[in-house]
């Protein structure tokens, strides 16, 4: 007969043995797997960054690919002319690896002001940029001068030389009312480009929509010799775009203080059969709310991101928002809470992405830190990525994230800027994330 003592340790022992396989066999399953989504990808950059000074301030509107993999960003770039420092449109193009690409404009970074660069008043800005099927670039933005501006549409060679066959010179250059500008493009498939935006034609700040000819000149056949504006009572802007089958056009922006979707039939005008006469008013947080990205889930959901300004103890506080509603443009209250998802992190969401798998990317400024978030397809934190669903890229001092974009692998490209010295000088940084 064994001593108990003995049958004891050896049952401890038993147990023991089966903890390490048991430990071993959870490590090399976690090692199987790889890296968690949300982390660096190794190849891109240095350990998945790249910081790239340009001895000035600036911020990155949106993100393109090229075929070849090359990344483009839009940007606004701090330039000091005479005693004035402002914005000023830039375009800054990444090698498919993330090192800068020597060969675009000067040392990567193409700058432009459409005008007269002797005046200290006149600043410019990239809003957008996208890459059509032969690989050129087609940026939005704006000029503006004292109590005036105009909207900017360039189309780039993919070298990124102007496309003589576009526009004046590659660009188009107007101004309908005092001030207008330029948000986002889409271009549909007969090569036909359509961009929104604002204009004070009819007095208030309006939605304005175009539509150009694959050249640059105005499409006949799409509202008046090309243009759209929408007056919706109060002062309201279009900050994203989208191409629906069928070729109606689905707007996002603001209306007043209220976020909006606005859909519009093929020919230019307000569809009946959305919303309530084509625009679908979203009151988020009883503040001051916007759309500045939308989206389009398989299912003909729409997705609509943006932020919400709402006074707390004396001050005002900005939350992120994304929105999920029908296609005929209402509140789709399975998704989130009641339809609606604040759990982002960043002060708004600037940018969203919908991957394959139908969860969502959240790319958006924050207080301090350089973030990524990504929510299942019912808008709840995706545990799987990140910590809690929220992806930090390190920085030396504040982070924040602009733009976004995913690559054909289903990996996660972000942009921003990772600040050096206050309001008054910043780098770009752009990441790649790896993401299952």
């Amino acid at each position: 007969m064994i001593p108990a003592i003995f049958q004891q340790l050896r049952r401890g022992c038993g147990l023991l043995v089966a903890l390490a396989l048991a430990t071993l066999l959870v490590t090399s399953a976690a090692a199987a797997r790889g890296p968690r989504a949300g982390s660096p990808d190794p190849l891109f950059g240095t350990a998945g960054v790249t910081r790239v000074s340009l001895n000035t301030y600036l911020t990155v509107s949106r993100l393109a690919r090229q075929p070849s993999g090359a990344l483009v960003a839009a940007c606004e770039v701090w330039q000091q002319i005479g005693n004035s420092n402002g914005p000023h449109f830039a375009l800054v193009r990444f090698l498919a690896d993330g090192g800068l690409d020597p060969s675009f404009g000067s040392a990567g970074v193409l700058r432009e002001d459409f005008g007269d660069l002797s005046d200290p008043e006149l600043i410019s800005w990239a809003s957008s940029v996208q890459v059509d099927g032969q690989g050129r670039i087609l940026a939005t933005g704006g000029v503006a001068g004292y109590e005036m501006s105009q909207f900017v549409l360039a189309r780039y060679l993919s070298d990124g030389t102007a496309d003589p066959s576009f526009g004046v010179d590659g660009k188009v250059v107007g101004a309908l009312g005092p001030n207008s500008d330029l948000y986002r493009t889409a271009i549909q498939q007969d090569g036909k480009i359509v961009a929104v935006g604002s204009s004070t034609l009819s007095g208030d700040r309006s939605v304005l929509l175009l539509r150009y000819l694959s050249d640059g000149k105005p499409d006949p056949d799409f509202g008046t010799n090309g243009r759209v504006v929408t007056p919706l009572g109060n002062t309201s802007n279009a900050t994203s775009l989208l191409l629906l089958p069928g070729g109606k056009l689905l707007v996002g922006g603001w209306n007043g203080d209220d976020a909006c979707v606005l859909q519009y039939l093929p020919n230019g005008n307000l569809d009946p059969s959305f919303g309530i006469g084509g625009e679908a008013l979203v009151d988020l947080q009883h503040g001051t709310d916007f759309f500045s990205q939308i989206a389009l889930q398989p299912n003909g959901r729409i997705l609509a991101a943006g932020g919400s300004y709402r006074q707390e103890d004396q001050e005002f506080v900005e939350h992120p928002v994304i929105v999920r509603l029908t296609s005929a443009g209402k509140m789709d209250r399975s998704f989130g809470k009641r339809g609606v998802v604040t759990d982002a992190v960043g002060g708004y969401v600037q940018d969203l992405a919908l991957q394959q798998n139908g969860r969502l990317v959240t790319a958006g400024p924050s207080s301090d830190r350089f973030t990524v978030s990504r929510f299942t397809p019912a808008g709840k934190p995706d545990r799987s990525f990140g910590k809690n669903g929220t992806a930090v890229v390190a920085t030396p001092s504040v982070g924040r994230s602009e733009a976004l974009l995913l690559e054909p692998g289903g990996k996660i490209v972000a942009a921003g800027r990772a600040e050096v010295d206050g309001a008054f000088q910043a780098e770009l940084l752009i990441t790649r994330l790896l993401a299952r």
